[in-house]
């Protein structure tokens, strides 16, 4: 059941991605039962399927546990840029790596925004996309007002950019309120906040 779970919920996001303007915004709300599962189908349909660079934002967890996590499910990572937010918050020092921009703390957004910045300069080309995980986790470093601003501040960004956004929320009850203002900046917004596994 759980696999035709998932494929249900895989053509619902592409069949809500018809329809929408070149470089559009999209809010995906889950639930934690389906969030690793649906991460992983829109990853695979931006990088495999479209073979689009793109730039994965991570408030999570470290680039290091995501690249392997995409690798061990044959997801194409040559092509993504990830800002990672926690490693520094483990390790001092992190080694560099070349897809991989390290922000000292969560808690600067300031760092993130800049890193976004010059990265969607480094990709020239028309087809790209950015995935942000998630909205919901910067509460946990940030006022839900901060949160709000910098939502809409890096939304901005990523259609003056040319990207195609996808920022991700878990479904939480606590959350209604942001998720209602990101929504107002989005093209459409993806409820599977809903669904259940069987």
């Amino acid at each position: 059941m759980k696999l035709i779970y998932m494929l249900t919920i895989m053509s619902k996001i592409v069949r809500e991605f018809n329809g929408l303007p070149d470089n559009f915004i999209l809010l995906v709300i889950l639930d934690t039962s389906n969030y690793h599962e649906v991460n992983l189908d829109i990853l695979q349909h931006f990088s495999n399927k479209k073979q689009m660079p793109g730039v994965y934002v991570s408030f999570n967890r470290t680039s290091n546990d995501i690249i392997n996590n995409l690798v061990k499910n044959n997801i194409d990572v040559k092509k993504i840029f990830f800002i990672d937010c926690i490693t520094h918050t483990i390790v001092n020092n992190p080694e560099d790596k070349e897809n991989v921009l390290f922000v000292k703390s969560p808690q600067n957004l300031t760092d993130v925004g800049v890193a976004f910045s010059e990265l969607a300069k480094s990709i020239k080309v028309a087809d790209k996309f950015l995935f942000f995980d998630s909205i919901s986790t910067l509460l946990v470093y940030h006022k839900s007002e901060q949160v709000m601003k910098f939502a809409h501040f890096i939304i901005n960004k990523a259609r003056m950019g040319g990207f195609k956004g996808i920022f991700i929320s878990l479904n939480r009850n606590d959350e209604k309120v942001l998720i209602k203002t990101v929504a107002q900046f989005c093209d459409k917004i993806i409820d599977l906040g809903g669904e259940k596994n069987d």
